[in-house]
């Protein structure tokens, strides 16, 4: 499972609270969003499963199925978050248990209870989405009662392409069907099952074929007919075979579709009364002895069960089965309820009415009813919304406005008048989304009004607007938070301020700035002291100004150039952009500009005349940047660079004399020459240098004799002077340097010589011989 821990926060904002279960494929907790300040629960996909790719795959998709399906009676998820290796999503949390803590209840509130389930089911099968877990625990219940369908974990969608292959289902095995076991694709048919075990269970107190729940005894057992646990009333005879044809293993026997099973049920409620419920005493009694008899009973089958008429309830539903046409007139063409609560149901005579409509009139209507049923999904999701927030204290009556034009909705639903539930419920949602949308902007504007009477000092309104602002942004958005201290301290606060404007008629610069100082250490964003104090500093700024000046100018009179300079560069620094000390330091760096100059001119000479020239042109840039206008520095640092640039040049040449064999280094060293013997009144060095290089480049043009042998087999070439042939013995005549000789020969390896040419020539033969072979 998760490696999780209540107070951890996820993607800084969504603070844990405590665990509210587990599940195969993680857990789901009870969280705070801080950002938004409300609670939430979170679904968490489990550590080990968040290291497979896949299986992270399949829990996005089922928070993407979730979310498409937009429906009152369905937990919508609202965001997905992937932060590092956590994965999850968000929910609203619903506070009410789930449908399997009302077992044991009479039968009328069962069925009352399920009737947004169906809705809710049919609404997904319409968009090709078969839930394949239905069981107790995944029908949750609101503060009202209401009942919710979630976790879409195992949902199939049978027009997947992936979904035709013969598999093992997800789903729970007391609520499997018999098809789904087998590995069946998913079906409709199997949610009616699922509905039928849990119908079955909250009837009795137990789920089918308890306690051998097992595959065998699914496929093969025989189920006893559903019975009231003693002390409720008992169950009637449709009601029984309704459940006992939800539950037949063949699949063609049971409810056609979802509607048909919520028509069936608003038939049976329409024909009998709601008896009062028994106490909680007598219920747990009541499903001791339900379990008692289910065990005695051995299994042994039911006698079906018969309607007034005489014909067993199950056979139409077989027959509904196979002729699509009757199941439609038993039971599609019975109303449905609105989604959200069962309070929007028709009066029995509309029933009666609407089966008997035309075929025609029947699909108008559905269609009718499904586009009020979407304009109200809408208008729930921002109405469910804002009723957390208190809009009441802040909507300015828009709120009210829009609550009225639902109930108008409601009230159109109720007597079957779509087209105006729908534009009713489309107003409503306009209202709501709008103030949605204004919600932050408002809860914004309230925290300024807040902090305008905490400056003026009014708690009274800051504390109202406080509260509006906590609920709009949260109570954990950290403004609210500053702003929610500051105002606790607001007494204290206030009569600091007035000690701080006392201090202003009678304390000094110094005692003022203490004052509010003190004020913003209890209150520091109070911004009328932030101004004070500002102001005080810059009083005390001008007077350590002008005592700095002062003192540089006393300084510069009394000859003391550097206390004066230390003076002035205090007063730039506190103020950089204030022209006075810029204009008396001008005037100290004019003497020690001169001075400067001096300097550097004698060291530049001095380099010139020692042929130092790198030196003399580091001394003519030193004199530049003070003053990029001098003409003698300008002419002596390009003298000095062309003459540096010469000396390392001809001191390279010097240095590489093996190279001058070449004719082209031959004659870029003669260039060499002749620009430095070009040079008028050379120093020592510079005739030292050429003197040298003369040398060179005469040994480098003089040939020298060299001796080379071979087998007369070997091919020589020699790089640089060019391909010899083959021969046994050769004299050739090269200039002094370095060379490379290669002989190549077919089948053998080549061999490589570097041999250097001496004036005198080689001191023995060069030997070029291939002797080793491939």
């Amino acid at each position: 499972m998760t490696d999780r821990r209540q107070g951890e926060m996820l993607a800084d904002r969504f603070r844990l609270v405590r665990l509210l279960g587990s599940g195969g494929l993680g857990e789901v907790w009870l969280a705070e969003d801080v950002r938004e300040g409300r609670e939430l629960a979170l679904k968490l996909l489990a550590d080990e499963h968040a290291r497979h790719p896949a299986r992270i795959d399949r829990f996005r998709r089922e928070f993407s199925v979730a979310q498409s399906l937009v429906h009152p009676a369905i937990v919508r998820p609202e965001e997905f978050v992937a932060d590092g290796n956590s994965h999850f999503f968000t929910m609203p949390v619903l506070r009410g248990g789930h449908a399997g803590e009302r077992s044991g209840q009479s039968w009328s509130a069962v069925a009352r209870l399920l009737l947004p389930v169906c809705d809710a089911l049919a609404y997904a099968h319409r968009k090709g989405v078969v839930h394949g877990d239905i069981k107790p625990q995944n029908i949750l219940l609101d503060e009202s009662g209401a009942a919710c369908l979630t976790d879409f974990g195992a949902a199939v969608l049978p027009n997947a392409a992936d979904d035709g292959r013969i598999r093992r289902p997800g789903g729970s095995l007391a609520y499997m069907s018999p098809q789904r076991l087998e590995g069946r694709p998913a079906r409709t048919g199997d949610d009616v099952y699922g509905l039928g075990c849990v119908i079955y269970e909250l009837l009795c107190g137990f789920p089918p074929f308890a306690p051998d729940i097992s595959e065998k005894a699914i496929r093969s057992a025989e189920l006893a007919a559903p019975a009231a646990p003693a002390g409720q009333p008992q169950i009637p005879d449709e009601l029984a075979e309704l459940v006992t044809a939800m539950l037949a293993r063949n699949e063609d026997l049971r409810p056609v579709t979802m509607q048909a099973v919520r028509a069936a049920l608003d038939e049976i409620l329409a024909e009998s009364a709601d008896p009062e419920a028994p106490s909680q005493a007598a219920a747990i009694v009541a499903r001791a002895r339900a379990s008692t008899r289910v065990d005695a009973a051995g299994g042994a089958p039911a006698p079906p069960l018969q309607r007034s008429s005489g014909v067993p309830l199950w056979v139409a539903y077989a027959l509904g089965g196979f002729l699509l046409v009757a199941a439609t007139v038993l039971f599609f063409a019975l109303p449905r309820f609105a989604e959200e609560r069962a309070s929007r149901r028709p009066p029995p005579e509309r029933i009666v009415q609407e089966a008997e409509a035309p075929r025609q009139d029947m699909q108008l209507l559905r269609m009718q009813r499904e586009a009020a049923d979407s304009a109200m999904g809408d208008m729930l999701q921002d109405r469910n919304y804002l009723s957390t927030l208190q809009p009441s204290l802040w909507s300015g009556g828009a709120w009210e406005q829009a609550i009225a034009e639902e109930q108008k909705g409601d009230d159109f639903y109720r007597r079957r008048e779509y087209p105006g539930a729908q534009g009713a419920y489309g107003r409503a949602g306009a209202m709501l989304r709008e103030l949605r949308e204004q919600a932050p902007d408002i809860g914004r504007a309230a925290l300024e009004d807040a902090l305008q009477a905490i400056e003026s000092g009014d708690q009274a309104t800051a504390l109202a607007e406080l509260e509006k602002a906590g609920i709009l942004l949260g109570t954990t958005d950290p403004e609210v938070q500053s702003a929610s201290r500051r105002t606790a301290r607001l007494p204290e606060i206030m009569q600091t301020v007035a000690e701080a404007r006392a201090s202003v008629r009678e304390g000094s610069l110094e005692e003022q700035r203490a004052a509010w100082q003190s004020v913003l250490g209890i209150d520091p964003e109070r911004q009328s002291a932030r101004r004070e104090l500002s102001a005080v500093n810059a009083r005390i700024d001008q007077q350590l100004f002008n005592s700095r000046m002062s003192r540089g100018h006393a300084a510069l009179g009394e000859g003391d150039v550097e206390s004066a300079r230390k003076a002035f560069e205090a007063a730039r620094t506190q103020r950089p952009n204030d022209p006075g000390p810029v204009e008396a330091l001008a005037a100290l760096e004019l003497e020690e500009r001169g001075q400067r100059l001096a300097q550097l001119q004698a060291a530049a000479m001095a380099g010139r005349f020692a042929e130092d020239w790198r030196r003399a042109a580091d001394n003519y840039r030193g004199m530049l940047e003070i003053d990029s206008n001098i003409v003698a520095a300008q002419r002596g640092l390009a003298e000095a660079e062309q003459r540096a640039r010469l000396d390392d040049a001809l001191e390279n040449t010097i240095a590489n004399a093996r190279m001058l064999n070449r004719d082209d280094a031959w004659q870029r060293g003669k260039r060499l020459l002749d620009e430095a013997a070009a040079i008028p009144a050379p120093g020592a060095r510079l005739d030292g240098q050429i003197g040298r290089l003369e040398q060179v480049l005469a040994v480098a043009a003089t040939p020298a004799p060299v001796w080379l042998r071979s087998d007369g087999l070997t091919e020589v070439t020699i790089f640089h002077v060019g391909r010899l042939g083959s021969f046994d013995s050769r004299m050739l005549e090269l200039r002094p340097g370095a060379y490379t000789a290669v002989g190549t020969r077919d089948g053998y390896r080549d061999v490589r010589r570097e041999f250097v040419v001496v004036p005198e020539g080689l001191p023995e033969p060069l030997v070029l011989i291939c002797t080793d072979p491939i």
